[in-house]
């Protein structure tokens, strides 16, 4: 019968045993050589870089151990997904050749995200007094491009080749230029430029935000002869005169808005495009789907549409985000004719004989439609002249008016002589009675 020592020492033995094996099992020719473990999938946008996925580990070999390694890449199921097959070789003094090897998984399970924000132009071209400035290959963040997703706090370069010509008839062919590039608040490079007619390539290393967001890299320009002249200059803002943008974090959907009611759902062109980023997918298909909400005894606020924005990368990884849009109805209705018109004394001058005007609103199918009179009567030439207004109302109380005139003219009567009479006796007195009227 065991005891519980020997049962304690036995199960001891397998857990070396089991350890044993686990090691074994990595290791090839003669247990000189470990290779490191098949590390988890790498995100698309993490190099495999030997230091991040291990090296090897040696177990009693000879002086000078010579460790070099060969990469065999298998495409994945989708863009910029492949799998590594990192073989390692390792010689050493007494001629042994070593080797084992190490699978390495590189897939996108990342969603793309969302941002929205006006894409600047790359190059940049911008004129300051006869002098035209061009800021080409604007790599941001090492993209080669000038839009770039980073982290808060994350040190971030910023490359470009600049070109400054001044015009030949230029008014001030020896004022000095100074190029300013920076983030407002964030961080700010002044870049010296000549009287004209240069070329220069410029590398700035700055701090990205610690707040999530959207920021624009802002450029400006300045007459000044020195850098410090006058410290940092004010940049404008908003995307009008950014050469980059960087986006910090994880941006969001496009905000809330407010819009008029034209009629029809507003297209984003008016209510924000949302704009997605992807580390593997450089143009991640974007859609939306509206679901409208008419909304009762809201005036002006009549109703919401829940705007659902859908981005997917190549490898289908998804993100979706909702962009409430609240519709307002401040929009009075429009009103058209009748003309004006000139009419005969004592004729009838109620609308529905003179004529009723055209109404269209944007939101309400039958606003209300009322009149006023103002008269004004006349004594030579007898009539009168009605000043109609018309007010159209719709459901949320907006409303128009249109102003008709209706002139009353007198008909002048006419004069009509009695016909010729019969001779008469010469005793006869006439008179309009006898002869006629």
């Amino acid at each position: 019968m065991k005891t519980m020592e020997s049962i304690t020492v036995s199960a001891r033995k397998g857990v070396f045993l089991a350890f044993l094996l686990f090691a074994f099992s990595q290791v090839s020719l003669g247990q000189s050589i470990l290779c490191p473990i098949n590390p988890p999938p790498l995100a698309c946008n993490v190099e495999p870089t030997i230091s991040l996925t291990g090296q090897p580990m040696l177990i009693e070999l000879c002086a000078n151990p010579v460790i070099t390694h060969m990469d065999m890449v298998s495409p994945g199921d989708c863009p910029n997904t492949y799998t590594i097959q990192r073989t390692f070789f390792v010689t050493d003094d007494c001629g042994n050749n070593l080797s084992c090897i190490q699978v390495i998984d590189v897939i996108d399970q990342a969603p793309p995200l969302f941002s929205e924000f006006v894409t600047p132009p790359n190059p940049a071209v911008f004129t300051l007094r006869d002098r035209t400035s061009s800021l080409t290959e604007i790599n941001l963040a090492g993209t080669y491009n000038n839009i770039a997703n980073v982290l808060p706090g994350e040190m971030v370069n910023l490359t470009f080749s600049r070109t400054t010509v001044r015009e030949p008839d230029a008014e001030c062919p020896g004022c000095i230029v100074q190029h300013h590039i920076g983030i407002p608040g964030i961080f700010s490079e002044c870049l010296f430029s000549t009287t004209g007619n240069s070329s220069n390539t410029h590398n700035i290393n700055f701090t990205a935000p610690n707040e999530p967001g959207v920021y624009y890299i802002q450029r400006t320009s300045t007459l000044w002869y020195s850098c410090d002249q006058f410290g940092i200059p004010e940049y404008p803002t908003g995307p009008d005169h950014a050469i980059a943008i960087l986006i910090v974090g994880e941006p969001g959907c496009p905000g809330e808005v407010s819009v008029s009611w034209m009629g029809e759902i507003p297209a984003p062109s008016v209510t924000g495009t949302a704009i997605a980023t992807d580390p593997c997918d450089p143009t991640p298909t974007i859609t939306f789907l509206d679901d409208l909400e008419w909304e009762t005894d809201l005036c002006p606020e009549i109703g919401t549409i829940h705007r659902t924005w859908t981005v997917t990368d190549a490898c289908g990884n998804v993100n979706v985000c909702v962009q409430p849009i609240t519709l307002i109805d401040d929009l009075a209705p429009v009103i058209s004719g009748p003309s004006a018109i000139e009419v005969t004394y004592g004729s009838p001058t109620d609308p529905e004989t003179i004529g009723i005007p055209e109404v269209y609103d944007n939101f309400d199918n039958e606003p209300s439609v009322t009149y006023t009179d103002q008269v004004q009567i006349r004594t030579y030439p007898l009539g009168k002249i009605i000043e109609r207004t018309w007010t159209a109302t719709d459901e949320c109380g907006n409303e128009s008016f249109f102003i008709q005139l209706i002139t009353e003219l007198d008909a002048q009567p006419g004069i009509i002589c009695p016909e010729d009479t019969q001779p008469m006796p010469c005793n006869i007195t006439f008179s309009p009675e006898v002869t006629g009227e």
